[in-house]
Protein backbone atom coordinates (compact mmCIF):
# COMPACT_ATOMS: atom_id res chain seq x y z
CA UNK A 1 0.00 0.00 0.00
CA UNK A 2 1.67 3.35 -1.05
CA UNK A 3 1.79 6.05 1.33
CA UNK A 4 -0.40 9.11 2.36
CA UNK A 5 1.15 12.09 3.95
CA UNK A 6 -0.95 14.55 5.47
CA UNK A 7 0.17 18.27 7.38
CA UNK A 8 -1.95 18.47 10.54
CA UNK A 9 -2.97 22.72 11.83
CA UNK A 10 -0.61 22.19 14.26
CA UNK A 11 2.37 21.33 12.19
CA UNK A 12 2.82 17.63 12.53
CA UNK A 13 3.79 15.74 9.54
CA UNK A 14 1.63 12.37 9.27
CA UNK A 15 2.86 9.49 6.97
CA UNK A 16 0.48 5.99 6.55
CA UNK A 17 3.29 3.07 7.42
CA UNK A 18 2.97 0.49 4.40
CA UNK A 19 1.13 -2.63 6.92
CA UNK A 20 -1.38 -0.20 7.17
CA UNK A 21 -2.18 -0.73 10.82
CA UNK A 22 -0.15 2.39 12.07
CA UNK A 23 0.51 6.34 11.64
CA UNK A 24 3.76 7.65 11.83
CA UNK A 25 3.34 11.65 12.88
CA UNK A 26 6.58 13.37 13.49
CA UNK A 27 6.45 16.88 15.23
CA UNK A 28 8.10 19.38 16.81
CA UNK A 29 7.87 17.38 20.68
CA UNK A 30 9.00 14.25 18.32
CA UNK A 31 7.75 10.84 16.85
CA UNK A 32 4.19 9.53 17.72
CA UNK A 33 2.79 6.14 16.29
CA UNK A 34 -0.82 6.06 16.29
CA UNK A 35 -2.37 2.78 16.05
CA UNK A 36 -5.14 3.22 12.84
CA UNK A 37 -7.80 1.38 14.15
CA UNK A 38 -7.60 3.57 17.81
CA UNK A 39 -8.87 6.43 15.05
CA UNK A 40 -11.31 4.51 13.34
CA UNK A 41 -13.15 3.88 17.03
CA UNK A 42 -12.33 6.91 18.78
CA UNK A 43 -12.36 9.73 16.38
CA UNK A 44 -11.89 12.49 18.55
CA UNK A 45 -8.62 11.34 19.37
CA UNK A 46 -6.10 14.54 18.96
CA UNK A 47 -2.40 14.40 17.31
CA UNK A 48 -1.54 16.79 20.13
CA UNK A 49 -2.56 14.39 22.47
CA UNK A 50 0.44 12.19 21.60
CA UNK A 51 2.54 14.80 21.81
CA UNK A 52 6.07 14.20 23.96
CA UNK A 53 7.94 16.96 25.27
CA UNK A 54 11.55 17.54 24.02
CA UNK A 55 14.10 18.70 25.47
CA UNK A 56 15.10 20.29 22.43
CA UNK A 57 11.39 22.62 22.75
CA UNK A 58 11.90 26.33 23.32
CA UNK A 59 11.50 27.56 26.60
CA UNK A 60 9.19 30.45 27.16
CA UNK A 61 9.65 33.48 27.86
CA UNK A 62 7.56 33.10 31.29
CA UNK A 63 9.77 30.43 32.04
CA UNK A 64 12.79 32.23 31.41
CA UNK A 65 12.22 35.26 33.52
CA UNK A 66 11.23 32.78 36.16
CA UNK A 67 14.28 31.32 36.18
CA UNK A 68 16.35 34.26 36.10
CA UNK A 69 14.67 35.71 39.29
CA UNK A 70 15.17 32.29 40.89
CA UNK A 71 18.65 32.50 40.16
CA UNK A 72 19.18 36.45 41.10
CA UNK A 73 17.54 36.18 44.91
CA UNK A 74 19.67 33.23 45.82
CA UNK A 75 22.33 35.02 44.37
CA UNK A 76 21.42 37.81 46.59
CA UNK A 77 20.91 35.66 49.71
CA UNK A 78 23.99 33.89 49.32
CA UNK A 79 26.02 37.20 49.15
CA UNK A 80 23.90 38.55 52.56
CA UNK A 81 24.49 35.01 54.43
CA UNK A 82 28.53 35.34 53.41
CA UNK A 83 28.92 38.66 54.50
CA UNK A 84 26.59 37.55 57.84
CA UNK A 85 29.00 34.43 58.62
CA UNK A 86 31.95 36.63 57.40
CA UNK A 87 31.65 39.82 59.92
CA UNK A 88 30.36 37.60 62.93
CA UNK A 89 33.72 35.22 62.13
CA UNK A 90 35.65 37.86 62.88
CA UNK A 91 34.33 40.05 64.90
CA UNK A 92 36.95 39.30 68.06
CA UNK A 93 39.60 40.05 66.13
CA UNK A 94 38.67 42.95 64.91
CA UNK A 95 37.74 44.21 68.27
CA UNK A 96 41.20 42.94 69.48
CA UNK A 97 42.34 45.42 66.64
CA UNK A 98 40.24 48.43 67.14
CA UNK A 99 41.53 48.31 70.55
CA UNK A 100 45.14 48.41 69.64
CA UNK A 101 45.13 50.80 67.32
CA UNK A 102 43.33 53.27 69.97
CA UNK A 103 45.75 52.39 72.61
CA UNK A 104 48.55 53.07 70.61
CA UNK A 105 47.14 56.23 69.85
CA UNK A 106 46.67 57.48 73.30
CA UNK A 107 49.95 56.03 74.27
CA UNK A 108 51.60 58.74 71.71
CA UNK A 109 49.42 61.04 73.01
CA UNK A 110 50.36 60.74 76.62
CA UNK A 111 54.46 60.05 76.17
CA UNK A 112 55.04 62.99 73.42
CA UNK A 113 54.19 61.15 70.51
CA UNK A 114 56.61 58.59 71.26
CA UNK A 115 56.22 54.34 69.91
CA UNK A 116 55.57 52.19 72.91
CA UNK A 117 58.61 49.36 73.10
CA UNK A 118 56.39 46.16 74.49
CA UNK A 119 52.79 44.91 75.50
CA UNK A 120 53.53 46.03 79.11
CA UNK A 121 54.50 49.65 77.87
CA UNK A 122 51.78 49.85 75.69
CA UNK A 123 49.44 48.75 78.13
CA UNK A 124 50.47 51.37 81.59
CA UNK A 125 48.24 53.80 79.44
CA UNK A 126 44.76 51.76 80.63
CA UNK A 127 46.19 51.93 84.23
CA UNK A 128 44.16 55.23 84.84
CA UNK A 129 42.06 56.37 87.16
CA UNK A 130 38.07 55.79 86.88
CA UNK A 131 36.85 58.73 85.03
CA UNK A 132 39.89 58.91 82.80
CA UNK A 133 40.23 55.12 81.27
CA UNK A 134 39.96 54.17 77.64
CA UNK A 135 36.99 52.25 76.90
CA UNK A 136 37.55 49.43 75.26
CA UNK A 137 35.66 47.81 73.01
CA UNK A 138 36.31 43.84 73.80
CA UNK A 139 36.57 44.03 77.25
CA UNK A 140 33.94 41.79 79.40
CA UNK A 141 34.54 39.59 76.62
CA UNK A 142 37.54 37.66 77.92
CA UNK A 143 38.48 36.62 81.46
CA UNK A 144 42.17 38.18 80.35
CA UNK A 145 41.54 40.71 77.90
CA UNK A 146 44.96 42.27 78.06
CA UNK A 147 45.86 38.40 77.34
CA UNK A 148 43.91 37.99 74.12
CA UNK A 149 45.42 41.01 72.74
CA UNK A 150 49.00 39.76 72.79
CA UNK A 151 47.89 36.86 71.59
CA UNK A 152 45.56 37.97 68.60
CA UNK A 153 47.20 41.25 67.75
CA UNK A 154 51.05 41.55 66.78
CA UNK A 155 52.72 44.89 67.06
CA UNK A 156 56.41 45.91 65.75
CA UNK A 157 57.81 47.77 68.70
CA UNK A 158 60.48 49.20 66.40
CA UNK A 159 58.39 50.97 64.03
CA UNK A 160 59.52 54.54 63.78
CA UNK A 161 56.70 57.09 63.75
CA UNK A 162 58.90 60.07 62.88
CA UNK A 163 59.71 58.42 59.29
CA UNK A 164 57.51 55.58 57.98
CA UNK A 165 53.99 56.61 57.90
CA UNK A 166 52.88 53.99 55.21
CA UNK A 167 54.29 50.55 57.05
CA UNK A 168 51.96 48.20 58.69
CA UNK A 169 52.77 48.08 62.32
CA UNK A 170 49.86 46.39 63.58
CA UNK A 171 48.95 42.85 62.23
CA UNK A 172 47.81 39.55 63.12
CA UNK A 173 50.05 37.34 65.17
CA UNK A 174 50.70 35.42 61.72
CA UNK A 175 51.99 38.65 60.15
CA UNK A 176 48.96 38.86 57.76
CA UNK A 177 46.41 42.41 57.52
CA UNK A 178 43.92 42.30 59.92
CA UNK A 179 40.51 41.80 57.34
CA UNK A 180 38.02 45.40 57.40
CA UNK A 181 35.16 44.63 59.20
CA UNK A 182 34.37 48.23 60.19
CA UNK A 183 35.28 51.02 58.38
CA UNK A 184 37.78 53.28 60.54
CA UNK A 185 38.73 50.56 62.87
CA UNK A 186 41.57 48.80 61.25
CA UNK A 187 44.92 49.78 63.50
CA UNK A 188 47.38 50.85 61.07
CA UNK A 189 44.56 53.51 59.67
CA UNK A 190 43.65 54.92 63.25
CA UNK A 191 47.50 55.11 63.63
CA UNK A 192 48.04 57.03 60.31
CA UNK A 193 45.16 59.11 61.31
CA UNK A 194 47.01 60.26 64.07
CA UNK A 195 50.11 61.16 62.48
CA UNK A 196 49.17 62.77 59.71
CA UNK A 197 48.53 65.83 62.69
CA UNK A 198 50.95 64.77 65.11
CA UNK A 199 54.21 62.76 63.65
CA UNK A 200 57.16 63.96 65.92
CA UNK A 201 59.93 65.20 63.95
CA UNK A 202 62.68 62.64 62.73
CA UNK A 203 66.14 63.42 64.97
Amino acid sequence: MARRQTTSRRGMTCVLISNGSQIKCRGVGGTAYIDWGELAYRPRVRLADHHTPSLNEPMTVRRKIIIVVAVTLLSVAACIGYSIVHTLWHIPEAYAAWDTGRLLVEYMKSHNNKWPSSWDDLLSVTNRGPGDRIPLYGVGRYPDYALHLQQTVKVDWKFDPSTNHTALPVTRANGTKFPIVWNGAEPNEIVRAYLSTNAPQPP
